[in-house]
């Protein structure tokens, strides 16, 4: 990997503050472009993507429970996926369209833009309606684009590379990891109560359970 390919993927940072200023639309097509010659599984090439440059669109996701951020961006892609596989263990689908946002985001930064790959999505049927979309597909994620309002701050990996690295066997024992059982019950209900009471519940949620970045 030549050092400036390294430096690029170490330098990335998501992004949850821009200026107002929008990107260029030649320039978006650019993202979209580099972003679907990713991997895909078996070729299938089954990935789709909008831009959302509307801010009353984007204010009905954030009243429908996404991330704020999403309204401080001038513009988004929403990455769809093809419902076909009948691979539930490891779904392709999601594997696919992940190879393509990070596509995405590595070339928005090496153009100077900010980017974040935003999963704090409501449920799929919601953004369908919104979109239109067809059952056949799914909404897999948001990437907020625009310019930085401000440098960013470094993030250090929490582990070293011989805390993530091993060879032919798991050696980590039991590490700790749990599934969050309680707040993926909690999530579940707050998808599930009125636009009406999730706009009064919008910024207490947001201070109590929504982590907070220097990006």
């Amino acid at each position: 990997m030549s050092e400036a390919m390294r430096n690029g993927i170490q330098s990335r940072r998501s992004i949850r503050q821009f200026t107002p200023e929008p990107v260029a639309p030649e320039l978006l097509r650019e993202l979209v472009d580099t972003a679907r010659w990713a991997p895909s599984h078996c070729n299938t090439q089954a990935i789709r993507f909008i831009v959302v440059d509307d801010p009353a669109l984007r204010r009905r996701l954030v009243e429908h429970g996404c991330a704020q951020v999403i309204e401080r961006a001038p513009q988004g892609i929403l990455v769809l996926a093809a419902d076909n596989s009948d691979n539930l263990e490891y779904r392709p689908h999601y594997q696919s369209a992940a190879a393509a946002i990070q596509n995405l985001c590595l070339y928005a930064h090496a153009h100077g833009l900010a980017t974040c790959w935003i999963i704090h999505l409501p449920r799929p049927r919601v953004i369908r309606r919104l979109f239109g979309i067809p059952r056949s597909w799914i909404p897999i994620a948001y990437v907020a684009v625009g310019r930085p309002s401000a440098e960013p701050q470094p993030v250090e990996r929490k582990f070293d590379l011989d805390e993530v690295l091993a060879f032919n066997r798991y050696p980590w024992g039991r590490d700790g990891w749990r599934k969050p059982y309680f707040r993926i019950v909690a999530r579940k209900l707050y998808y599930l109560l009125p636009v009406r009471l999730k706009r009064r519940l919008e910024e207490w949620i947001n201070r109590r359970f929504v982590r907070q970045f220097d990006n």
